[in-house]
């Protein structure tokens, strides 16, 4: 990854584009402390990081991978693993985190419930399903700062839309995701654009730059 020089503000939504290979993962993965970096530094709030693999966990951050890391259980143990049980508003932060992952839309369809067994690897509930479930189990930590890989891979572009829109305007969390897809870069505060493992910064979204 070469050239990763990029600011995030607090509470934006930064979008990361590029052709499938190009290093959007990696970009990620490298932020959150994931993989290793060669060199550079992250910051947070003007402070150097040492140990971002260590610092950017739940709850200040989270981040949800193309295949969330599910296990034989319920929906609803999925979402809540990790998360200390004796919390007093473990209620609301359940109920908050499927409506902004649009789960909520699910279960009031009879998809999905919060008793639905996800199978070995979540393969009993659909992709799309599994990948909110993913987005669900971070969102109920409450973090600061949310890292999303490609959710296009496994939702229809309504549903993916959807969900950024609810994300966007349910507070001050801030967002940086993979995604492909024009309704979603035209939601974004910042485009990054990734080529052979070049990042391109981008301000504001593809049809300001292009007009």
């Amino acid at each position: 990854m070469f050239g990763a020089t990029f600011r995030v503000r607090a509470g934006s939504f930064t979008v990361v584009i590029g052709r499938a290979g190009s290093g959007k993962t990696t970009l990620l993965r490298t932020l959150m402390g994931l993989l290793p970096a060669s060199s550079g530094s992250i910051e947070w709030n003007g402070v150097e990081v040492p140990d971002p693999g260590s610092w950017f966990v739940p709850p200040r951050a989270g981040y949800v991978s193309q295949v969330p890391r599910l296990f034989t259980d319920t929906v609803r143990a999925n979402i809540l693993s990790g998360t200390d049980p004796a919390l007093l508003d473990l209620d609301a932060r359940l109920s908050s985190a499927l409506h902004l992952a649009t789960l909520d839309r699910d279960i009031g369809a009879g998809l999905l419930s919060l008793t639905s067994p996800v199978g070995p690897r979540g393969l009993r509930i659909s992709g799309g399903q599994a990948q909110r479930v993913g987005v669900a189990r971070m969102l109920v930590t409450r973090p600061s700062l949310l890292v999303v890989d490609d959710l296009s891979s496994a939702l229809d572009e309504a549903t993916e839309a959807e969900l950024w829109s609810r994300l966007i305007s349910s507070g001050p969390v801030t967002i940086v995701a993979s995604s492909n897809r024009p309704n979603v870069i035209e939601m974004a505060d910042q485009v990054i654009e990734v080529v052979d493992g070049r990042c391109r910064v981008i301000r504001g979204s593809r049809s300001q730059q292009n007009s």
